[in-house]
């Protein structure tokens, strides 16, 4: 769709005065009850009319509900109103009443409590049989018809439900239900209240072909209103006698922001959407699908077909359908030379007043057909046009539809080519997923509408794994209906998609760029060329980076081209995750943008005069991190929608040229930031450290590997562990190490002693195992080497207790907890030098003018481990006085000083050459 047709309509916002008036809100019954993505834009609308003093009158269009006529009598359709709300909305007896009598007796017949008079010969051409229906209990109602109507799926249509949800809702508002939508009791409604207006299919008028009969309902609402705002985006698609014929009539229509929201998402991600594209057309409402296929072979790349739609195609290959679908009756639908939905209702004329016009009439260019040779139509054209056709190889049928899914333990799988005669196909297999996989997988946009299976009752496996299947790849996916999204819900993917859209054919009519006649209706917005609003927008737009070094003519090109809006406080401008696709400039008041949830405590952003919101962002579409809301009453801003910029920019090339100069420089600081966060000292630890527990300047690991620091650590701990007893506690009998080697022994004694010294090693081998197991888990889940190094070291604190020779029967908390407070307190040394022999390094290149050797860099790290010894060593020292008696010093001994430096020498050089074998063994 182009721009003109979804980007210049008046929103609820233009429209003025609204106190005391009565507003006509159209909306999508999914919003009000809470289960769409689009529920809080729809309660933004009300909210709005409500603070402003207006009266709501508040009406809904849905469901697949046969209405009754508006010629009716008033007794004749008040037993029909009684019977409709009797029922719960079901809508058992309008289904009823459109049936031939012959088929009623059917009914009737399958009824227990039905009359004698009615069941003997010559009934049929008897009255009464729809009054006498609708006595009968609900129960019995609804089996007769399923019985005889095994496909057809009954569920409240009733707006009935929605006085409840408002009330919870808005508990300080009054509510109120008008039973009879075409006599709304306005005397008690006043302002800063809601009355609910009845189902408006309830009338047939409503949804009628006929242009006269349309335009009779349109009038009897016109009485009642005097401004309409329609924000039902999934009935935009339809010739509705409320969405089309009624602000026809008044001359005026506006959008809500639900329909707002759509309308902007669209305007962008679905005229050139990214190729390949595929389509998912599923569901009932056959004859509408099958019109939507055809209109969409040539502009996309696959056409997946599921639900019911699947069945002409079965009848048209020759393959059998099962009892589900009756082929020697089947639907007929118009073939015109047109491929658009829209222009097969364009059929004006003379005495029309220019509106819509529906029926056939002689010398038009219309053609009744059956589904099945239309879908045999389908299939060539896809193939004349290399269009991918996928129909489902397999599905699960039953054979008694009767039962929920829950409650029916006979299903079976059958395949396309083998459909058995008594059987009814109530949900697509496995193998038509797997299909459907192998055929998206190269796509990049998927749009989405119809579920495939019977989610009415409860067959919703095939609907929910495809839903899951969509949702973990990375496609653009894009999803419409009401009982596709609720499924999607159901299985907890709703998140998984970039936009669930409440109108599933509307959003299919968009993609084929065809106007929506629900949008076509609404006013259009009045360019804004006064000289007043140009010199300001002037103003605003010489202050943007964006804009700068623009001329003069220039900026007023860019000016006419911002819509003007006036927002009241608490007004939303753009939802978190949702897609830029405008840049809005405060003119007057101010906006406010939550990062977090806006029952956080932390502050908000405030955005003044001159301020924007989505300045680059637009350009990219990029998603919004933050909700945005008028801060303020009367905020006055402007906005300059993708789509306008990208036509103002193919038409101005000077203008394209100036303006990507403005963007280049902010790229080139973003990417030099990020360029110089990624060599910042602090970066280059954090990724060493992830990589390895001690890490080197001579060597960077390609990946992390426990295992590479465990090898190391364990010939480390082995080859220094004699040196390591000059500094540590050790305690075999009570006395230090350093007491122990100067005693004059025997050569037995001698030998003994030798092996005491290595009586620890298990412990502190099994420590080096743990550790280094510990320390990498935790890099792999929190990338935070320092909280890793800590959390490591304290962990094995308990043995490195049993390896200083402390039996086991003598470890009390404190010692614990005091080793534990003493390796943590060291623990990051590794770091540290790696971070000082970086900076070191960097200075010596810096200075030097040419890149370090290898030696020099075993220097450099030497120099720094020994440095930083001098700060280690009377921490690690402090050991020696928890577990034996005290020295002469508890900070100092140079004998064991000197002991550990030569010890972090060896060590260095040792891991050196370990790292350096490990990785020729690697290579070879």
């Amino acid at each position: 769709m182009s721009s003109v047709f979804i980007g210049s309509k008046h929103t609820v916002f233009d429209v003025y005065p609204i106190r005391d008036k009565v507003f006509f809100l159209l909306v999508d019954p999914q919003n009000i009850v809470g289960e769409s993505s689009d529920f809080k834009a729809t309660l933004s609308t009300i909210d709005y009319l409500l603070k402003k003093q207006a009266r709501v009158l508040l009406a809904s269009s849905f469901g697949p509900l046969d209405g009754i006529s508006l010629n009716l009598s008033k007794q004749d359709r008040d037993i029909a109103l009684d019977a409709f709300h009797n029922e719960d909305g079901m809508g058992y007896t309008h289904f009823f009443s459109t049936l031939p009598s012959s088929v009623k007796m059917e009914v009737l017949k399958l009824i227990p409590s039905t009359k004698k008079e009615f069941l003997e010969d010559g009934a049929e051409l008897r009255r009464g049989k729809t009054t006498f229906f609708s006595s009968v209990s609900l129960h019995e109602k609804s089996k007769a018809l399923r019985t005889i109507f095994p496909r057809k799926e009954f569920y409240c249509c009733s707006t009935l439900s929605f006085v409840d949800s408002l009330r919870t809702i808005f508990p300080d508002v009054t509510v109120h239900f008008a039973p009879d939508c075409i006599a709304p009791p306005l005397q008690s409604l006043h302002r800063g209240e809601i009355m609910v207006l009845e189902n408006l299919r309830y009338y047939k008028n409503e949804t009628s072909l006929i242009y006269e009969e349309r335009k009779q309902m349109a009038d009897i609402l016109e009485r009642y209103i005097d401004v309409f705002i329609n924000d039902s985006f999934a009935t935009a698609h339809r010739f509705l006698a409320s969405s089309v014929e009624l602000p026809t009539v008044i001359q005026h229509g506006a959008a809500g922001n639900s329909m707002d929201r759509e309308l902007a998402f669209y305007s962008k991600f679905l005229v050139h959407p990214s190729r390949p594209l595929a389509v998912v057309i599923a569901g009932k409402n056959i004859p509408e699908k099958l019109q939507l296929i055809h209109n969409l072979v040539g502009k996309v790349d696959r056409i997946l077909v599921g639900g019911a739609v699947v069945y002409p195609f079965l009848v048209a290959k020759g393959y059998g359908v099962g009892m589900g679908y009756n082929t020697e009756d089947e639907d007929l639908m118009e073939r015109t030379r047109t491929n658009s939905s829209y222009l097969k209702y364009k059929r004006k004329s003379a005495g029309n007043n220019g509106s819509v016009r529906s029926g056939s009439k002689k010398g038009d260019d219309r053609e009744l057909i059956k589904c099945s040779e239309f879908a045999k139509e389908i299939l060539e054209s896809c193939e004349y046009y290399g269009v991918d056709l996928v129909l489902p190889v397999d599905h699960l049928a039953v054979k008694n539809m009767d039962l929920h899914a829950d409650e029916n333990p006979d299903v079976t799988c059958v395949d396309s080519s083998a459909i058995p005669g008594d059987v009814y196909l109530v949900d697509c297999g496995v193998n038509t997923i797997h299909l459907f996989s192998r055929f998206l997988r190269d796509c990049r946009t998927v749009f989405w509408t119809g579920s495939l299976g019977c989610t009415a009752q409860g067959y919703c496996k095939g609907t929910g794994d495809f839903a899951t299947l969509v949702g973990n790849t990375t496609i653009i996916s894009v999803v419409g209906g009401r009982h596709t999204l609720d499924v999607i819900r159901s299985v907890g993917m709703d998140s998984h998609f970039l936009h669930i859209s409440s109108g599933g054919i509307s959003s299919v009519e968009v993609l084929q760029g065809n106007p929506l006649p629900g949008v076509e209706a609404l006013s259009d917005v009045a360019p804004r060329v006064d000289r007043s609003t140009t010199v300001s927008v002037n103003e605003l737009l010489r202050r943007l980076p964006l804009f700068q070094g623009c001329s003069s003519h220039q900026l007023k090109v860019i000016a006419k081209k911002f819509v003007r809006r006036v927002h009241a406080k608490g007004d939303y401008l753009i939802y978190r995750n949702d897609r830029h696709a405008r840049l809005w400039v405060v003119a007057q008041g101010g906006l406010v943008a939550y990062n977090h949830p806006e029952y956080s405590s932390l502050p908000a952003r405030f955005v003044g005069k001159g301020q924007t919101i989505g300045m680059y962002e637009f350009i990219t579409q990029a998603t919004s991190n933050e909700t945005v809301r008028a801060a303020q009453a009367d905020t006055v801003t402007y906005h300059l929608s993708s789509s306008v910029l990208n036509e103002l920019l193919n038409g101005h090339p000077d203008l394209a040229a100036q303006l990507f100069q403005n963007i280049s420089e902010p790229l080139r600081l973003i990417a030099l930031s990020e360029y110089q966060k990624q060599q910042s000292s602090k970066e280059m630890v954090n990724r060493a450290g992830n990589r390895s527990r001690i890490p080197l300047i001579t060597h960077f690991p390609a990946s992390a590997s426990a295992w590479t620091d465990i090898i190391q650590d364990l010939i480390n701990t082995l080859c220094m562990q004699k040196l390591s007893m000059r500094y540590t506690p050790f305690v075999p009998s009570g006395n230090n190490v350093l007491e122990i080697t100067n005693e004059p022994q025997g050569p037995l004694s001698l030998a003994v002693t030798k092996l005491k010294l290595y009586e620890g090693l298990p412990y502190m081998m099994c420590g080096d195992l743990a550790r280094n197991f510990v320390y990498h888990q935790i890099c792999n889940f929190f990338s935070q080497p320092w909280i890793a190094s800590i959390v490591s070291a304290a962990a094995i604190a308990p043995l490195r207790v049993l390896a200083y020779g402390i039996s086991y029967s003598d470890i009390s908390c404190k010692m614990l907890m005091d080793e534990m407070l003493i390796s943590a307190a060291v623990s990051s040394a590794p770091l540290v030098a790696y971070a000082g022999s970086l900076a070191v390094q960097h200075k010596l290149e810096r200075k030097r003018q040419c890149k370090t050797s290898y030696a020099l860099q075993l220097l450099l790290t030497s120099i720094v481990r020994l440095m930083l010894g001098l700060v280690v060593f009377p921490v690690l020292y402090q050991r020696n006085f928890i577990y034996t008696q005290p020295a002469a010093s508890r900070f100092w001994n140079k004998s064991a000083f000197i002991s550990y430096e030569i010890k972090q020498l060896l060590a260095l050089l040792l891991r050196a050459v370990v790292r350096s074998a490990m990785r020729l063994l690697t290579i070879e």
